[in-house]
């Protein structure tokens, strides 16, 4: 969890981060912690499938809204190969 922190402490638009940060949140049973970081992920990149898939499995709908501004819209345009295949770093 520490690594995830300190990833969105040094990049705050780290959809990396925010989906790992979830996965840890939803092993320790918070799901209500893991549900807004699985919805922040994608937020800033809305083609993260797994956070998608967490979103649906866990509260029925992946409905999020999407970047509001040009720093968060800056991160849809990144390279999140990782989510893009489908997989987190764990």
């Amino acid at each position: 969890m520490r690594g995830s922190n300190s990833a969105v402490r040094i990049n705050p638009l780290n959809v990396e981060a925010y989906h790992n940060r979830a996965v840890i949140f939803e092993r320790k049973g918070n799901v209500d912690e893991a549900v807004e970081q699985y919805r922040t992920s994608l937020q800033y990149n809305p083609q993260c499938e797994p956070s998608r898939r967490a979103l649906l499995r866990l509260v029925g709908t992946a409905d999020v809204r999407g970047p509001k501004n040009d720093k968060e819209n800056q991160a849809l345009l990144m390279d999140y190969s990782d989510c893009r295949n489908g997989g987190s770093k764990r």
